[in-house]
């Protein structure tokens, strides 16, 4: 397999995956080969491969094209550096989700929007490579598919996106049927999909995912844990609108791989200084800094 392919019927749950590491291939081949690395783990998991010859060959190919990439970035610390790795992730994660929540929270969202949600989900879980999941993680990854299903489906329906309110938070429903024992209880939230039964509780829509200690497994193994399961309960509120600039996700990509070169010239930046080369040392760190937006 000279390229990236779809996968086998098989194992259609990791296409968001191989899709997202396909459109990164270029603008951000860190990203994209964690995208490849995490569809690797989770076929791995299922053991479909041990029945289906197909999915046992296109495993196959993808652990050669991951290899592969791994030996292509080896000289990055994204790739060798767990600590530096997770901070990457989480970051690039972290600001397609931001972007995608505005349109929800401003109430301008598209089928763009439902679109960038899946995205910022399958991001979202490439962190579970660094270690187990904890809720904030999970409740972000429940609201990026809960908000996309909504608003596709609202879309196909002829309906307006926008015109959903987010339910008050449990705490709040229980305060106010105490002080108005007589109003009557809002209605319970419908599933949209199987996967996705309603909104994330407790959880603040801006809060980036919390860092994991926990490295990434060595080597290839079925030692992934699968997605959590869903749950019911309700969310809080979000919070007022801010005025923002509005990224679209290259954007982000590109932003993205500039801090990734600014991260090398810093990287020679220290290799010139321990051999006491001060004349290069200052000129790569110049050159970290102007990518970094300083005026020098």
């Amino acid at each position: 397999m000279s390229t990236l392919q779809a996968p086998p019927s098989s194992l259609k749950f990791i296409q968001p995956f191989i899709a997202r590491a396909r459109e990164l291939e270029k603008a951000d081949p860190v990203i994209s080969y964690y995208c490849k690395y995490y569809a690797i783990e989770e076929a791995l998991a299922s053991k479909i491969h041990q029945a289906d010859p197909e999915a046992a060959e296109y495993v196959t190919n993808l652990l050669d094209l991951v290899e592969k990439d791994k030996t292509a970035l080896s000289d990055r610390d994204t790739i060798n550096d767990e600590v530096v790795a997770q901070a990457y992730v989480e970051r690039f994660a972290s600001r397609v989700f931001a972007n995608a929540e505005k349109d929800i929270i401003n109430k301008t969202a598209t089928k763009t929007t439902a679109t960038n949600l899946f995205a910022a989900s399958s991001f979202l879980e490439l962190l579970k490579l660094f270690g187990e999941p904890d809720q904030q993680l999970q409740e972000q990854i429940k609201y990026c598919k809960f908000h996309a299903v909504r608003i596709l489906r609202a879309i196909n329906s002829n309906q307006d996106p926008n015109t959903y309110e987010e339910p008050l938070p449990q705490s709040q429903q229980t305060e106010d049927t105490f002080l108005s024992p007589s109003s009557p209880s809002p209605p319970l939230q419908q599933p949209l999909v199987s996967q996705v039964s309603g909104p994330p509780s407790s959880f603040s829509p801006s809060a980036p995912p919390q860092s994991f200690t926990s490295p990434p497994p060595p080597s290839f193994t079925t030692t992934h844990q699968p997605p959590p399961q869903t749950f019911t309960a309700q969310t809080s509120v979000p919070p007022p609108a801010q005025p923002a600039k509005h990224e679209s996700v290259q954007q982000i990509m590109d932003e993205a791989q500039r801090f990734s070169l600014a991260q090398k010239h810093s990287k020679y930046a220290i290799s010139a200084l321990n051999y006491e080369d001060v004349e290069t040392a200052v000129k790569e760190l110049k050159t970290a800094l102007r990518l970094l937006g300083e005026n020098i």
